[in-house]
């Protein structure tokens, strides 16, 4: 890959738009698009995108961290008005929680029956769109 191209994709996974990525790179828009018709740098955009959100969630996961432990402070002030805010945060999110595991689920149950009813086509192996083991680490 060429150095304006790796250039291109670390600009596009960072949520530059094409005509800023062109303009950056001293290039035409067209060749941008002519870039993105390309499958391998088209699978190259998308492993740089799905690196910067799974470095995201990371984070994420951490600053969770800081933020349940403010909470936890927080539920044990004196102000009675206090607790009641970060129990109603706390509840709030948990019901959340449980309806994003939900979907996860349905998801995992979804993928499986595509991947059985791909089998008994004899059809090639899908590449998952969402993969499980991401999830799971998070």
């Amino acid at each position: 890959m060429k150095p304006k191209q790796a250039q291109a994709i670390e600009l596009l996974a960072h949520g530059s738009s094409i005509t800023e990525c062109a303009l950056k790179l001293a290039v035409s828009r067209r060749s941008i698009h002519s870039w993105l018709n390309n499958q391998e740098f088209k699978q190259a955009l998308e492993d740089r995108k799905h690196e910067l959100i799974e470095c995201l969630n990371i984070r994420m996961v951490a600053l969770n961290e800081k933020a349940l432990q403010v909470l936890e402070d927080c539920m044990s002030s004196r102000n009675e008005s206090i607790r009641l805010r970060s129990a109603s945060h706390v509840s709030a999110r948990l019901a959340e929680s449980l309806e994003l595991g939900e979907i996860m689920e349905s998801i995992i149950r979804i993928n499986e029956r595509l991947d059985e009813l791909t089998r008994q086509a004899g059809s090639p192996a899908r590449k998952p769109h969402y993969s499980v083991e991401y999830a799971d680490k998070y």
